[in-house]
């Protein structure tokens, strides 16, 4: 952060908020629009925290390293910008002969490995940087900003649906502490929390309101293609449950018996096979996740990395207990993979304000949890599940991406990034449950 950043800083917050003040009637309706401020708000306070804290507390970290690099990339776009505009091309960061140009003209990068998460996240922020000027805080605010009007989108859809939860549905997907954090700066994770939003507010769109359809098709491509190239795993376990949610929401149409019983089955089949397909055809560019070996060394990698990272510090490890990695293995280790992602750390675990952040956040989760299952029975939590379809879609990716982070990160720090998808839908979903549950009530007399 530079001396740049007081005068931009400030600069770019005032140019947020007047492009919030003309988009605000397209993007509110009476009922939701004390919130969009409020919501903004927050977003905006959560990137300036994460950059002052990684610029005075930390003072290193993977956001640094890509703003330097996407320093790099800009200057090219300003020096050689037939260059630069050949670096977005698909296939160009695989072609040895343009990597070696590169180099030999001096662009020299943190992230090496072209083909990589990171240098995907490097072209992004370049736009982001070139936009705000060179200014770090100046491109916080603009990710920042691009992140709210995504979970905003997502708040719209879903108060579409529930318009009396519009108050909740706003602390569940804008006030949750480690998503604003950590889901408002410059990182992968901001990046990966807007476009799972999108892609979600996009496929309501197509399937459920039946509006803006071309559009939201596009929103969906280039959301679906981004999340795979930067977190591939975010968009894979939420395919599954987009597709129970559109059964779901069909069903009482599907007149053939024969039909209806067979479409789970089917769906889960489908699901497996293509997110096996989609894992595959990722490892070819990738290779992390092609087989079960390589899954493991993947899993290996992260609980050494993450043990290991400095701003996390040495104890903030966690264990599951010895993992087989095998099919059968892995579903043993389903439910504390699924516990840790959503409950842990717990309090007495917290070894620095990260950790206690998170364990505070798990510990509000673990009390709802339990308070819901009390006053409404296990049995008939179940049952409202299965007889409502965005309860399915909210929890059936809490569940299958809980499993995934809670299997790999083994870094209740990491932990803490990774599940930040998770924690709107975790929010909307326990909401809706409480909801159905108060309206059978009502009803009753």
């Amino acid at each position: 952060m530079k001396y740049l950043d007081i005068v931009a800083g400030p600069l770019y917050a005032i140019v947020v908020y007047m492009i919030a003040y003309i988009l605000k009637n397209r993007l509110t309706n009476p009922v939701i629009e004390p919130y969009y401020y409020k919501c903004l708000h927050i977003k905006m306070l959560g990137g300036l925290a994460f950059a002052l804290i990684y610029q005075f507390y930390y003072g290193s970290g993977d956001t640094f390293g890509y703003f330097l690099d996407a320093t790099n990339i800009n200057k090219m776009m300003f020096d050689y910008p037939a260059l630069a505009f050949q670096l977005y091309l698909p296939g160009s960061t695989s072609d040895p002969i343009f990597i070696s140009k590169l180099l030999n003209l001096g662009y020299h990068f943190r992230y090496y490995n072209f083909n990589g998460e990171e240098w995907v996240m490097n072209r992004i922020l370049a736009i982001f940087r070139l936009l705000g000027m060179g200014s770090y805080l100046g491109t916080t605010f603009l990710l920042s900003f691009t992140s709210f009007l995504g979970l905003w989108k997502l708040y719209q859809a879903f108060t579409g649906i529930y318009p009396k939860l519009y108050k909740i549905f706003a602390y569940a997907c804008f006030y949750m502490p480690s998503a604003v954090f950590w889901g408002s700066g410059i990182l992968k994770d901001t990046v990966t929390l807007t476009c799972i939003a999108l892609f979600c507010y996009a496929s309501l769109n197509v399937l459920y309101y039946k509006r803006k359809v071309n559009t939201s098709v596009w929103i969906m491509i280039i959301s679906a293609y981004l999340i795979i190239h930067l977190k591939g795993y975010v968009i894979i376990t939420f395919i599954p449950a987009l597709a129970f949610w559109y059964y779901s929401s069909t069903k009482d149409n599907i007149t053939n018996p024969l039909i209806k019983i067979l479409a789970v089955p089917v769906i889960v089949i489908v699901s497996l096979v293509g997110g096996t397909y989609l894992v595959t055809t990722l490892a070819a560019s990738t290779s992390k996740y092609s087989s079960i070996d390589k899954i493991e060394h993947k899993i290996q990698a992260f609980q050494g990395d993450h043990g290991r990272e400095k701003i996390l510090g040495n104890n903030s490890r966690y264990s599951l207990g010895e993992i087989e990695f095998t099919p059968l293995g892995m579903l043993k280790a389903i439910p504390a993979a699924i516990n840790v992602t959503l409950f842990r750390p717990y309090l007495w675990e917290a070894k620095n304000w990260v950790m206690l952040m998170s364990a505070l956040e798990g510990l509000f989760f673990q009390i709802l949890v339990i308070y819901l299952f009390l006053k409404i029975g296990i049995k008939t939590t179940l049952q409202t599940i299965w007889d409502n379809p965005e309860m399915q879609l909210c929890l059936i990716y809490v569940l299958i991406l809980g499993f995934a982070v809670g299997i790999s990160a083994y870094n209740f720090g990491a932990l803490t990034r990774f599940k930040i998808p998770i924690l709107p839908f975790f929010g909307m979903g326990l909401a809706i449950l409480w909801h159905i549950k108060l309206q059978k009530q009502s009803s009753a007399f």
